[in-house]
């Protein structure tokens, strides 16, 4: 049997491409995941918040991943708090990892696109795509 290995949203190995995160409820998927977007175009993997699409099971889920990663980007484009170290571990993890020359413009081009976040729930992904691709 295959033992998962924990995600770490800062170091994980985050493959191209389609990537499921599974967990139990209560577990901190949402959490990992909003501090993930900002990982992924801070490091370059994607360029765009339009690159990405993240697929959930609830419409109040699709609505919190997506206030979630609105919130940590908002935050990364503030100045650190004071004691972000103990308010905020995973903001300060990202700033002490990826925020450099060039992060910032990142942060605001992605604040300024963040309508193009494409955060759904899996009826309403498979529905779009339906219509999009048309059917047999």
């Amino acid at each position: 049997m295959n033992i998962p290995e924990p995600l770490d949203f800062i170091e994980s190995e985050i493959p191209q491409g389609l990537s499921v995160i599974e967990a139990s409820a209560g577990t901190g998927k949402t959490y990992a995941i909003s501090h993930m977007v900002p990982r992924l175009l801070l490091e370059g993997t994607v360029e765009r918040l339009g690159d990405v699409l993240l697929v959930t099971f609830t419409n109040d889920a699709a609505r919190e991943l997506s206030a979630r990663v609105r919130r940590v980007l908002e935050t990364l484009a503030a100045p650190a708090a004071p004691d972000e170290m103990r308010t905020e571990p995973g903001i300060h993890r990202l700033r002490a990892k990826f925020l450099g020359a060039g992060s910032r413009a990142i942060i605001e081009r992605a604040l300024i696109e963040i309508d193009q976040l494409n955060v759904s729930t899996i009826h309403s992904f498979c529905q779009r795509t339906i219509q999009a691709e048309g059917t047999l």
